[in-house]
């Protein structure tokens, strides 16, 4: 896995690491509250020969002491040096008990021997290993000499002390050691569960998936159900995503614009009216004229949207009794949509229709780009239908619902059919990169003091006399009351703006 694809794992399993991570420290704590505090005490012999009367005698007993120094080690456990520490205690611990609690070992390079004892009282350890390197040294005295006659002797240079703490727990330690596999434990789970997720979470599979380029991040919204016409604020992220994805739209094929653009999604709750709605907001925005289709004649979600009142819509058309300009609605300067009308028709009959065909070419020349909002790819064959008859098609997936599968599955209906599968969106993308790179920037004019004067030229704010502000909608028999806070929308920025 490259190092770019692990970081936008872990920034999206974030919370299972970091869960993990407390874990361990928790767990790092609890042992060291809970485990018994041991104290080690530790006293050092120096083993040699006593002095020699040559130098050959006194070099043949270092070189054999230094040979018996790992047998002396082990004498510290046998049963007479435990029981000469059992008696000088008072028998107040057994010699197996002394056994469990001593140890020696030898010093590298020296003739030196330490002897350790442990044990839950500070005291009772020193006295312990303090007792053993006296009954070590007796026990080597009672030995007796060498074959050469040169006697070995232990000497006591270095008395136990009281230690000041213990060495089991450490706090500081466990807590480290805790942290440590908390981290991994998370990462491992991270991977597992990010191995085991089918749902698209990154732009990068959407587009390998549908073979298309990823257009625009849409990033997740908190109040999308109650406000999802977010492109109405050119501030929010949401607003700049849809810019984005106007301009990639717009700058697609130089060549064959596009005229017609359905907009699906693999399955239901995608947020592909949604898109479609906020796209139709952002190019009216930028001046252009365009026409919303509301072709999703089972589940409409663009009449609530917008506060559509009831009245002829697609349907209407569609049967001949109603005149396309007749039914559709003006929104906003620039924008006018058409609703499902009055129910009834067979979907897929009615939309896979000559008829359907002579309203979309009328629609064509009566805008610069119409946007068809279709249903779901999977649960019926409306949008399949009408994928034929449009210039392109966008594909909306949501970030961690659509699966792969499903993905697949909306790809193979669509090339069933030959649509021209243009782009892919990312809808609720939950990275918040969009969010996060845009938040630091805003189309706010910069704040200027009221006695200082406006720059010549400048436009003037919404409200004003001035030629830029915020245009009323045309009126229309057929259209519903919307607010004039929403209703106007700005008119095309200057050149050189995105809007």
């Amino acid at each position: 896995m490259e190092l770019q694809a692990l970081v936008s794992l872990f920034r999206r399993r974030w919370w299972i690491v970091a869960l993990a991570f407390v874990i361990g420290m928790s767990a790092g704590l609890l042992r060291s509250g809970t485990t018994t505090k041991i104290y080690r005490a530790e006293a050092r012999l120096y083993v040699n020969v006593p002095n020699a009367s040559d130098l050959r005698a006194q070099a043949e007993g270092v070189q054999l002491t230094t040979q018996l120094l790992a047998s002396y080690a082990k004498i510290v456990g046998s049963e007479k040096t435990t029981g000469l520490v059992a008696n000088a205690l008072g028998n107040r611990v057994t010699p197996r008990q002394v056994r469990a609690r001593v140890s020696a070992s030898t010093v590298p390079s020296t003739l030196l021997l330490e002897v350790r004892a442990t044990d839950r009282n500070p005291r009772l350890a020193a006295v312990l290993a303090n007792e053993t390197a006296l009954a070590l040294t007796t026990v080597i005295d009672e030995l007796g000499s060498n074959p050469s006659g040169i006697g070995v002797k232990a000497t006591i240079i270095d008395r136990a002390n009281v230690p000041s703490g213990p060495i089991v727990p450490r706090p500081k330690n466990d807590l480290a050691v805790g942290a440590m596999l908390g981290l991994a434990l998370g990462a491992g789970i991270a991977l597992a569960v990010d191995a085991l997720d089918k749902t698209i979470r990154t732009p990068q599979i959407a587009s390998e998936i549908f073979d298309a380029p990823y257009l625009a991040s849409v990033p997740r919204q908190k109040r999308v159900s109650t406000q999802p016409l977010s492109a109405v604020n050119g501030r929010s992220p949401a607003g700049e995503s849809y810019r984005v994805l106007r301009t990639a739209i717009r700058f697609r094929d130089a060549t064959h614009p596009i005229k017609t653009v359905l907009i699906t999604s693999a399955a239901a709750g995608d947020g592909k009216s949604t898109i479609a709605a906020n796209l139709a907001i952002a190019m009216a925005q930028d001046g252009a004229r365009v026409i919303l289709i509301d072709a999703d004649l089972r589940r409409t979600r663009l009449a609530n949207m917008f506060d559509l009142k009831k009245g002829p819509g697609l349907s209407n058309v569609l049967l001949g009794k109603v005149k396309l300009n007749d039914a559709l609605v003006s929104w906003s300067r620039g924008l006018r949509i058409l609703g499902i009308g009055t129910p009834g028709l067979n979907p897929s009959e009615a939309l896979g229709s000559q008829a359907m065909v002579d309203v979309l070419n009328e629609a064509k020349s009566m805008a610069d780009m119409v946007i068809v909002d279709a249903p779901p790819v999977l649960p019926v064959t409306d949008p399949t239908v009408l994928a034929a008859l449009v210039d392109a098609t966008l594909v909306v997936c949501r970030w961690g619902r659509t699966t792969l599968h499903a993905a697949d599955a909306t790809r193979a209906t669509l090339d069933n059919v030959g649509a021209n599968v243009i782009g892919v969106v990312l809808n609720a993308e939950g990275g918040g990169r969009s969010a996060n790179y845009y938040r630091h920037y805003s189309t706010r004019p910069a704040h200027r003091r009221r006695d200082q004067p406006p720059v010549e030229g400048a436009s003037k704010p919404p409200g004003s006399n001035g030629s830029t502000g915020l245009a009323p909608a045309a009126p229309n028999a057929s259209a519903r009351s919307t607010p004039a806070d929403v209703r106007a929308l700005p008119t095309r920025p200057a050149a050189g703006s995105d809007g």
